[in-house]
């Protein structure tokens, strides 16, 4: 594994802990302005850390995981042969103008 690579992974691997130490302060966050509303039942708290953890956690993973995916290289593999594939153009054609329809006459009267 080359020297690259490796910072690669290790700068994935905090950007991941980052993203999960806000998912727990921003469910810890979310739980604190739920209990200061009113009441809050065990099963509500863990709904909502969960949902708030979890959700963070997925979309911060997605983004971090496509600008890995663009750091390392691996999305021009993919568009080198999405353009060979396509003629050496990067985007098809585009389609045709689509011809507008005749309006309908309405007789007088």
């Amino acid at each position: 594994m080359s020297e690259d690579a490796s910072n690669l992974r290790a700068g994935l691997r905090r950007r991941l802990l980052w993203i999960a130490v806000f998912g727990l302060v921003a469910a810890a966050i979310a739980v604190l302005v739920l209990a200061l509303t009113g009441p809050i039942t065990f099963s509500l708290a863990a709904a909502v850390v969960l949902g708030v953890f979890f959700t963070i956690l997925l979309g911060g993973g997605l983004f971090a995981v496509s600008f890995f995916s663009d750091s390392s290289g691996y999305d021009s593999e993919a568009a080198d042969f999405r353009s060979a594939e396509q003629g050496g153009r990067i985007r098809p054609d585009p389609p045709p103008p689509a011809t507008e329809a005749p309006r309908p006459r309405i007789p007088p009267g």
